[in-house]
């Protein structure tokens, strides 16, 4: 006779496994799980962990948790992401939002709001995670987002679609070979900063996102030197850029942008993450 699985049978199971195969947050990893395979919220599983799964369900679970212990990034067997009060829709071609450019996000929004800026420009967009929420909470503005994968406009414009907004637009377009043809207030980017030297160093998980996401390919400076090119033409003189960027490069960057009055923003681990620039 084949076992009953219960919900609390899953989650005893599934952290167990997960920590034998050492899974970082091994209990949140199968709680998150059993949330997208009952569609119930994690209160919900445990007012009703007698609850016993189905066929299908176990199934369902079972691939999920075969992908997860090859260190397959749970975002992307889930196919979301939270970033800031958005859920952002994923494949395996976007980048996954990370708490970092939440950061960046917030004070893009905030500088917006007190400059009143209406021109946005999202450079590597990704899944839109950024475009969308300035598009989300600026009704009024014009947000342009723009990637050189068309499957990751795809993904963003799917994102956008979802929360109906109506003043955001999505271009497939290689920054490294084109350049903005109008002004803008603002121009934000998330772009690959791992030094292809450290590219080999990354955990598991990393090696499931897109690799032109991550690096350059180089030294990780490709993209800010290349937005130094035509930063001055393509930002107002009253707007600004807003950048993220990697651990032990705010010197290098700064230097890049040094026509410009620059500031950095650190993460909540204290790095310098965020660099903005003024002419």
């Amino acid at each position: 006779m084949n076992k009953i699985w219960t919900i609390i049978d899953i989650l005893r199971w599934g952290t167990e496994f997960f920590e034998s195969h050492q899974i970082d947050n091994a209990r949140l990893n199968i709680e998150l799980m059993l949330c997208r395979v009952l569609q119930l919220s994690r209160i919900e599983l445990y007012s009703n962990y007698d609850k016993p799964l189905n066929s299908k369900e176990l199934a369902t679970l079972r691939d999920y948790v075969k992908r997860r212990s090859k260190r397959e990034p749970l975002q992307y067997i889930l196919g979301q992401q939270q970033f800031i009060d958005i859920n952002i829709g994923l494949s395996d071609g976007v980048l996954i939002p990370r708490p970092e450019t939440e950061i960046l996000a917030a004070e893009a929004l905030r500088q917006i709001r007190e400059n009143e800026y209406t021109e946005m420009l999202d450079i590597g967009t990704g899944s839109g995670c950024l475009a969308i929420y300035i598009a989300k909470n600026c009704p009024n503005s014009n947000v342009t987002a723009i990637d050189i994968s068309a499957e990751a406009i795809d993904t963003a414009r799917k994102n956008a679609d979802s929360l109906g907004l109506k003043n955001i637009s999505f271009f497939v377009s290689d920054i490294l070979k084109t350049t903005p043809r109008k002004q803008y207030d603002m121009i934000i980017s998330n772009p690959p900063y791992i030094p292809m030297r450290d590219y080999s160093e990354l955990e598991e998980e990393l090696k499931y996102e897109p690799q032109n996401a991550l690096t350059d390919g180089a030294d990780g400076l490709t993209f800010y030197k290349r937005y130094a090119e035509f930063f001055g033409q393509a930002i107002k003189n009253s707007g600004m850029f807003m950048l993220e960027i990697g651990k032990g490069q705010s010197e290098d960057v700064k230097n890049i942008f040094k026509e410009f009055k620059v500031s950095i923003i650190k993460d909540f681990s204290g790095i310098d993450r965020i660099i903005l620039g003024k002419k």
